[in-house]
């Protein structure tokens, strides 16, 4: 990185993002630190659970296959935020570990400011 440039490491998410009021309800029994909120569509509600290397999420499996979720609907999210246009992000070993023993998606958001 370019003295003077700034960029935040990644942070990693767990995102459920069609979740009815009873896994929702399931969901925050089993993770205090959950964010659920109701989607933008108004139809269903999203989670987001904040991880780390040390975060145990040997539960989502479980989770997924009782609460029946399609695999396009939960997933790693990476944000990165920086004030370069231009750069490299590498996605964090334990969240492509997640995504592969789940089979989901990563998707990643990187901010310019």
């Amino acid at each position: 990185m370019s003295k003077g440039n700034k960029t935040s490491e990644p942070t990693i998410w767990f995102r459920f993002q069609r979740l009815s009021v009873t896994q929702a309800s399931e969901l925050k029994s089993l993770v205090a630190t959950v964010d659920v909120r109701p989607r933008f569509d108004g139809h269903d509600f999203a989670a987001s659970i904040a991880i780390t290397p040390d975060t145990d999420c040997n539960w989502i499996p479980g989770f997924v296959r009782d609460a029946g979720l399609q695999r396009d609907t939960y997933g790693v999210f990476v944000s990165v935020v920086t004030d370069n246009d231009t750069g490299i992000i590498r996605v964090p070993q334990f969240s492509v570990e997640l995504a592969a023993r789940l089979g989901c998606h990563i998707d990643v958001s990187y901010t310019v400011i």
